[in-house]
């Protein structure tokens, strides 16, 4: 079974020949660029493929041999850098300002940049909404090679293929107009929460139009984003989740529908047990990072619970463990949750997020190497 056969039969909830696992081919399961050298170095591979996709997070695009000798079953298709905007980090701030105005800064010691100004803080009313000044969805850059690197990868590999996402509509919310805020607008503002959301569905339309429209029938996955947990519960109350969120959501899966057979994923980080059944309900097909740690989020519970109706992409390895134990309690911690959601298919193994910058490239080794053992 190759790995296009093997994912798409996990994400229909039938028999495979092993787990498929994801290490790279989402750009949730990227590595920290510092991790990423150490684990080359553990591996004896030279002349590392270290290309930064996250500037913000630090994480690259994992190395082609790393995920050969991992078995990862995905491919990651991203959009490329607008015509109208170059990356310019200042030599004496090493501040840098990306394509929607939202700028960032890496505090001296800290392996992450930050924001430092989001351009929608101040912004009061609905005019100020439609004076922002919005990228442009349709500069050719962001699609320019896609169509040929997708042909490329269905035609001369066998893994299935991801389409990232530009963005989530929470997310993107919460990066112009600071988490504070936002959430502000959801108790005491939502007026203007609702039309900032729809005005960023609209941009966020034009994305998946120009992205799938010509690569549709090719690609297997499409992500969607949107952090609705915190580790302790949701972000939002769900029937905040359910007045402003879940129609558009709705929307965005019926759109991407239009273009494609392929299965719709959403990346939504912490303890999201309560908007599960509402993701089932508008036809999202499977989640992650699935933060087994996070509250309600156990890997036995969400099997039972959801297991029948919806797929985990994800929740290979309690983050504590994989950061600070050993390489064998890791290996213990994946047996144990492959042995959870595996059975009937329905999972795709992965780290929980991108893999942080203090994980031993032993403990790495132990995730994966377990994975295939385990799978």
């Amino acid at each position: 079974m190759n790995s296009r056969e093997r994912l798409n039969k996990a994400l229909e909830h039938k028999e495979t020949d092993r787990v498929p696992i994801d290490f790279g081919g989402a750009s949730v399961s990227l590595i920290h660029q510092a991790s990423h050298d150490r684990l080359a170095r553990f591996l004896n591979i030279e002349n590392l493929q270290d290309k930064i996709h996250n500037l913000m997070t630090m994480c690259v695009y994992v190395d082609d041999r790393i995920k050969k000798r991992f078995g990862s079953d995905v491919e990651l298709i991203q959009q490329g850098k607008p015509d109208s905007w170059n990356l310019e980090i200042d030599k004496m701030t090493k501040k840098w300002t990306d394509d929607w105005g939202c700028e960032y800064k890496k505090p001296e010691g800290v392996m992450y940049y930050e924001w430092d100004h989001q351009p929608l803080v101040s912004a009061e009313t609905i005019k100020d909404i439609d004076n922002f000044n919005w990228p442009d969805p349709r500069d050719p850059g962001r699609y320019r090679g896609i169509k040929e690197k997708v042909v490329d990868i269905f035609k001369n590999t066998d893994k299935a293929i991801l389409v990232n996402s530009a963005y989530g509509i929470w997310e993107q919310t919460f990066s112009l107009r600071s988490i504070d805020r936002a959430l502000m607008d959801l108790a005491a503002n939502q007026k203007f929460a609702k039309y900032l959301a729809e005005r960023l569905f609209e941009w966020l339309l034009e994305y998946y139009d120009l992205m799938l429209s010509p690569i549709g029938k090719y690609v297997h996955i499409v992500k969607m984003d949107d952090d609705l947990g915190f580790r302790n519960g949701p972000i939002m109350s769900p029937d905040i989740y359910r007045s402003i969120y879940k129609p558009i959501h709705k929307k965005i899966v019926e759109f991407i529908k239009s273009r494609t057979d392929a299965k719709i994923f959403i990346h939504s980080d912490g303890s999201i047990y309560d908007f599960i059944p509402d993701f089932i309900d508008i036809g999202i097909d499977v989640i992650n990072p699935v933060e087994v740690t996070a509250r309600n989020m156990g890997s036995k519970l969400l099997k039972k619970e959801f297991g029948q109706d919806i797929s985990f992409w994800g929740g290979g390895c309690d983050n504590t463990i994989l950061e600070k134990g050993t390489p064998e309690q890791v290996r213990e911690e994946v047996k144990r949750r492959i042995s959870d959601f595996s059975s009937d298919g329905g999972f795709v193994f992965g780290s929980i997020h991108c893999i942080q910058p203090f994980v031993p490239p032993e403990n790495i080794v132990a995730l994966f190497d377990s994975a295939l053992e385990f799978g």
